[in-house]
């Protein structure tokens, strides 16, 4: 009897996804405009040589343009936090993506098919796509066809005797709550168990041009397992009174929850820093919350 093949990474994987703003070089210049007044010049040392685990070809695309990568890495950062905010309810939150500075692709869960691997490929990918604006598979298909119509007027004495208007990029935040209403539609693909990763086939084929597509059915994230991404949801916050996600009964497992009186500290402020990372200021909170037990 054949194995059933294992976990397979994405063929474009994240070095496709970080260094396809790479590709694009006539924006080199255009983003060179984006430095923040009296922050420190971006060179190859202040972008590349702090980033670990590149491939020598990947090193050299770097050297070639160290201020793409740093709005490709700002894209990153943004996504990460937009991917927390969007699955604020859910079991598995994207808390996994942020690895106390390290880059995203470290995540056991992007190695794996779970719909939420699929989700994070694509918000990262919408990241990238929206601060570097190239372009990256579903990413750029959400944020184009979120473009939003922007027009200013021009006239003596604030008239609008003529207008000028534009194609602009939405907020992210549009992007996200659009990848996350695809997350909730996303296609199961089956494949044969004869080790050749061939697709089973359907009566009635489904379209799959821009939808999320997923592998492998996700385990339910309610106790801590690295190999698959998941930090449990052991200490999560969640709502009493709610019957949906959120609530306790469905985040903490059956589990069963405690009502705490706790002081955390939390960031906030938050601004990005010119290259390559977010500086948040700490605030002190006390509140009383239901924790999972």
């Amino acid at each position: 009897m054949q194995e059933e093949p294992g976990p397979r990474l994405p063929p474009w994987g994240f070095a496709g996804l970080l260094f396809l703003a790479l590709c694009t070089r006539a924006l080199s210049n255009e983003i060179l405009g984006l430095k923040l007044p009296g922050e420190p010049p971006l060179t190859a040392n202040t972008v590349c040589l702090t980033l670990s685990g590149l491939s020598k070809r990947q090193l050299g695309l770097c050297l070639r343009s160290p201020d793409v990568t740093a709005s490709a890495l700002q894209g990153l950062h943004i996504a990460v936090h937009e991917c927390q905010h969007q699955l604020r309810d859910q079991r598995w939150n994207c808390s996994a993506l942020e690895g106390g500075g390290r880059l995203p692709h470290h995540s056991a869960i992007l190695k794996r098919g779970f719909r939420e691997s699929a989700f994070s490929f694509s918000m990262l990918a919408a990241g990238v796509m929206h601060a570097v604006a190239t372009a990256c598979s579903l990413g750029k298909l959400v944020v184009t066809e979120n473009l939003k119509r922007k027009c200013k007027c021009h006239g003596t004495s604030g008239s609008c005797q003529f207008k000028t208007c534009w194609r602009a990029t939405p907020e992210f935040r549009a992007v996200g709550a659009a990848l996350r209403e695809r997350l909730g539609r996303a296609i199961f693909i089956d494949t044969h168990n004869r080790n050749s990763g061939a697709f089973q086939p359907r009566l009635r084929p489904r379209r799959l041009s821009g939808e999320l597509v997923y592998f492998e059915k996700s385990p339910d994230f309610c106790e801590r397992d690295p190999t698959v991404g998941s930090p449990g949801t052991r200490g999560r916050a969640c709502n009493k009174t709610s019957r949906l996600l959120d609530g306790c009964g469905s985040l903490c497992c059956g589990r069963g929850h405690n009502v705490l009186r706790q002081t955390r500290v939390e960031r906030c402020h938050c601004r990005f820093h010119w290259c390559c990372y977010v500086l948040c200021d700490e605030c002190k909170v006390t509140e009383w919350v239901n924790v999972c037990k």
